[in-house]
């Protein structure tokens, strides 16, 4: 927040976002292999090996700047939502002193309640034309709020209704939960459509798709591996996610059991199949011709890189991704620092802002679309048709990148299919 109450809020402003204000996480949308006004000189960047983490991503040995990053951010110049950001401020404020005081929250609170005195003048004015109507959602457990989880939902199932998209770019994607809600929702609405379609006169092939894209990185730990390969599972989606894949067949292959004792001394085989093995087992495995037929969905997980020409020949680079978006059928947006996880979701302290302003979720979705595409796929207005063609377009040129790379060549934009050949038989929540 800036200059909240100076001159009644006339020049207040204020920043939604996740973005960390340290210079690690600076970067331009070009997303260069190298670039001079990146951190430079760090151990991380020339020293760190293979598998380590690394300031919010995988270790990046053979360059001199930190790791191109990719993030959002959304500035608030009026309205009451401002009123709502110095809220979450103030008695954050208050809690963090814990003096019994509470004077920060006093004079803002009460007075916005009208007890006190009136609150900026420039901010109740009446909406004018152009203006976002949106709300700031948090999780804020000292409160008992979770409304980032509530919008989160809400808009899923609102997407699964229409036969338009749900985009949705995070920097971690380990939230089953969420999945799982996805596609009950989806395979709900799917049933009615075939229920009523008979008499219509219309068949599954009649039905609008669903198109799902999910664009996140690596994950940073080994250990987020099995979250992040369940949450795919569950959206039918788990092949980019290879080396956890192997392990819970060979761990299947292999499995034993062993006998122990309990408390009682009456013996017990245990089985020596992982826990997070066990789960993978349990979960339904969708492949592509059940996710159209049952679920009538298209899904794509995609990750970012970069390519460059260095040192004589194409080098490439992953561009984290610390983004915390969904936008949905061009008629929603958040964004803020709430990742697709449980902690966010729970037990952190987050903040979001929403809006199903359609002006502003379309040409959002066409800005992000184009630049991770190279300016070669935007979705045009957002129609059912043009979406349809976008996923083509989007999975295409996700394989045509991949190939580009295998022959070490320049890619286009950058996108490329999601891949892990890392495994974990520990779950980091």
């Amino acid at each position: 927040m800036i200059d909240f109450a100076y001159q009644e809020g006339i020049k207040a402003v204020g920043y939604v976002k996740g973005l960390n204000s340290v210079t690690d996480y600076w970067d331009t949308c070009e997303h260069k292999l190298e670039d001079p006004r990146r951190e430079q000189g760090s151990e991380y960047a020339s020293t760190a090996t293979a598998g380590e983490c690394v300031q919010g991503g995988q270790a990046d040995a053979g360059f001199l700047s930190i790791k191109p990053y990719q993030d959002y951010a959304c500035r608030i110049d009026s309205g009451k939502a401002l009123i709502s950001v110095y809220n979450n401020f103030v008695t954050a404020w208050d809690r963090s002193i814990n003096d019994g005081m509470e004077t920060a929250s006093k004079e803002c609170l009460r007075r916005f309640k009208g007890e006190c005195m009136a609150p900026p003048a420039e901010l109740l004015r009446k909406a004018a034309p152009g203006d976002s109507t949106v709300q700031i959602v948090r999780t804020q457990p000292d409160e008992n709020d979770k409304s980032i989880k509530d919008i989160y939902y809400l808009a899923t199932d609102t997407a699964c209704l229409a036969g338009g998209y749900l985009y949705v770019e995070n920097q971690y994607f380990q939230h089953e939960e969420w999945a799982q809600r996805l596609m009950q929702k989806r395979k709900e609405v799917v049933t009615a459509w075939k229920r009523g379609s008979v008499k219509a006169g219309k068949s599954m092939q009649d039905m609008p798709f669903m198109h799902v894209f999910v664009v996140i990185p690596v994950p940073e730990r080994a250990q987020m591996i099995p979250s992040t390969h369940d949450t795919l599972t569950a959206l039918g989606e788990p092949g980019s996610m290879t080396g956890q894949i192997q392990l819970i067949d060979e761990a299947n292959k292999s499995k034993k059991e062993h006998m122990t004792r309990g408390a009682n001394g009456v013996p017990r085989f245990v089985s020596s199949i992982p826990t997070v093995v066990r789960h993978a087992n349990e979960m339904e495995k969708r492949d592509n011709k059940q996710l159209e037929s049952t679920f009538g969905l298209k899904v794509s997980a995609a990750m970012l890189q970069t390519s460059g020409y260095d040192k004589r020949r194409w080098r490439y680079r992953e561009i984290y991704i610390h983004a915390k978006l969904l936008l949905v059928d061009d008629g929603f947006m958040t964004l803020g620092s709430a990742n697709l996880n449980q902690r966010s979701m729970a037990v952190d302290s987050e903040i979001n802002i929403a809006t199903n302003d359609a002006t502003l979720a379309r040409s959002l979705r066409s800005r992000v679309w184009m630049q991770h595409s190279g300016n070669k796929i935007s979705g045009g207005s957002g129609a059912k048709e043009e979406i349809v063609e976008a996923f083509k377009q989007w999975v295409t040129l996700m394989q045509s990148n991949r190939k580009q790379k295998n022959k070490g060549l320049q890619m286009t934009g950058f996108l490329l299919p999601l891949e892990d050949a890392r495994s974990s038989t520990i779950r980091l929540g």
